[in-house]
């Protein structure tokens, strides 16, 4: 269900990106899209290690290494929208 609704979103910015004028958008959205489907396939490999075994390190391991990719995007988005004002 999850990654129909990033497969979704990603449709729908790229859409977007397309039809647009705006060159921050069309410059900031298409890294972003990858990230989140990036993001939406690492969750679900983690998912699936986990399911299998709870224990599995590899699984553990997915799923800190998108917690920390998305905490850095966030931070660095942060920063740049407070260095626009």
């Amino acid at each position: 269900m999850v990654q129909q609704a990033v497969a979704n979103l990603y449709k729908v910015g790229s859409e977007t990106v397309d039809e647009s004028s705006d060159l921050l958008l069309k410059r900031d959205m298409p890294p972003a899209l990858e990230m989140v489907q990036a993001a939406s396939d690492s969750l679900g490999q983690a998912a699936q290690f986990i399911a299998a075994d709870p224990y599995s390190v590899q699984g553990w391991c997915y799923n800190e290494i998108v917690r920390t990719c998305l905490r850095a995007h966030i931070t660095k988005h942060k920063s740049i929208t407070r260095n626009r004002t």
